[in-house]
Parts: structure tokens; sequence; C-alpha cells
């Protein structure tokens, strides 16, 4: 199940650490209401956002409805994304729906260095519109 909302800030930011008060936040919940893993997208500016995923086993569907909501129903005109450049797995993850390496942020990190990635509207692979989110948080 697909879910959103200010509840899954604790989720996150216990593996990733604090986020902006303006971060939204998408979740994939299992049948039995256990949060299996989180997308935040913050940092909203002219029609960008930042995001950061925590959890694991991220369902396809999930990741793909969670960007789908960016695009549809925010709106926006990219969602900018940056991952340490062994994370080899969620690097590989972002470029199947379609992100695009724009970069390396040399010592952008506490001094590591980090791959910048953007994605566009256009670039995205959607699921079908039958695949929906069952409640999605206001853009700010």
């Amino acid at each position: 199940m697909i879910d959103a909302g200010e509840e899954y800030r604790a989720f996150i930011e216990e593996r990733l650490g604090e986020f902006p008060q303006d971060a939204q936040f998408i979740a994939q919940v299992t049948a039995d209401g256990k949060t299996r893993s989180v997308i935040a997208f913050y940092n909203w500016q002219r029609g960008d956002v930042t995001v950061s995923l925590a959890g694991g086993n991220f369902a396809p569907e999930f990741i793909r409805c969670a960007f789908r909501a960016a695009f549809d129903f925010w709106k926006l005109n990219r969602v900018t994304a940056f991952v340490y450049p062994e994370r080899k797995r969620l690097l590989k993850m972002y470029q199947a729906i379609g992100f695009q390496v724009e970069g390396l942020i040399r010592a952008g990190d506490e001094g590591k260095d980090l791959i910048a990635l953007g994605l566009l509207p256009k670039e995205f692979n959607y699921v079908p519109k039958s695949q929906v989110v069952r409640s999605t948080p206001a853009a700010n």
C-alpha cells in the first residue's frame, strides 16, 4: 500500500537525519501497517524538488507512483537526487526510472563525493494510471 503524510517523518529521519519543515513524505506500507520505505521530497524551489529515500526493498510500483505524484500532482519541472558513488544499487534504481546523471559534486556532503541526478517529466518511465497514490500531500 502507498500512503502519504507527516507521520512518516520519524521513519526517514531515524535513517538519514533531519529534514526541513517543507518536506513531504510518501511511504510504502505493508498490509499489516508496517512502514517499509519512505521517500522525502524537500527543498521546493521554482518547479524543482530534492528527493531522498530510506528503507529497503523499494517496490517498483511504489517508486513510480511517488515520482508520478511529483509531476502529475505537484506539477514539478524536475526532481533532483544526490547519491554516494558507492551506492551503486540505488544509482541503478534511479536510472531505471529515468534519472540522468548530471555531474559529480566533489566533497559535497561532509567531505564525501555525491553524484547529482535529475529527472524531467519527459524522461520519467510512468506506471499505468490504474496505480494511484491513496492520499497525496499538499504542495508547498
